[in-house]
């Protein structure tokens, strides 16, 4: 993993997202609005980044009345620090957020009963996000939901200055994400990722726009996938 990298990246704060995924606020609204068992849940952000999707779940304990345990994790230590003040800012409590180290996570096996992983999995090698994968599975309980989202293949993903590493793999050539991994994956790529898992659901898909240091513009494909871990 770049864990160097994306330490550098938090610390230059100018391309850094403060507001949450939109996907993934209709998704815990849903989440919250259907689950009828108030007891406690235990939550994992995986790749916390600054913290702006822990702080839209320790808001939502509030509007919902749940009682949540609710942690993250990054490999940038940086952006650990970044989360506990973003969240000391607005008042919210800033525990239970840790450095990763890229291997194993600190936590019991079935200690969680809803992952979730935002734009990290397709920032790794394959053979890396397969790693990942099992450790989350590790540490999510039965009929445990993991939730995380991801950057598809398609004809136009690879761009000219790319560096292929692997197959779907490149190291980007420019923009805020300059020497970084991206994968894009397809869609046999995934049922390989979740093959001992149960469903996979296909949530909600946005294309989005960008523009390179070039100024050349570009559409991407996202997709927010959910999997229940079966018994």
């Amino acid at each position: 993993m770049q864990i160097n990298e994306w330490d550098e990246h938090y610390k230059d704060e100018k391309y850094l997202m403060w507001w949450p995924s939109e996907n993934l606020v209709r998704y815990i609204s849903s989440y919250f609005n259907n689950k009828k068992d108030r007891k406690s849940i235990n939550i994992l952000d995986f790749g916390c980044g600054n913290g702006r999707h822990l702080r839209l779940l320790k808001e939502s304990v509030k509007k919902y009345d749940f009682d949540i345990n609710l942690h993250g994790v990054d490999i940038s230590a940086h952006a650990v620090e970044l989360a506990r003040n973003f969240l000391k800012d607005h008042r919210l409590d800033n525990e239970n957020i840790d450095v990763y180290d890229g291997e194993k996570l600190k936590y019991e096996n079935s200690s969680f009963n809803l992952v979730y992983s935002i734009a990290v999995l397709d920032q790794l090698k394959f053979s890396q996000a397969q790693q990942l994968v099992d450790e989350i599975y590790r540490v999510l309980g039965d009929d445990g939901t993991f939730v995380l989202d991801i950057e598809l293949k398609d004809d136009s993903s690879i761009k000219e200055g790319d560096t292929l590493v692997e197959a779907n793999t490149v190291i980007v050539s420019d923009g805020c994400e300059k020497g970084m991994y991206q994968h894009y994956f397809e869609d046999n790529e995934i049922k390989r990722l979740f093959a001992k898992w149960g469903t996979i659901n296909y949530e909600y898909e946005t294309i989005f726009s960008r523009y390179s240091e070039m100024k050349k513009l570009s559409s991407y494909k996202r997709v927010l996938l959910t999997i229940t871990k079966k018994r």
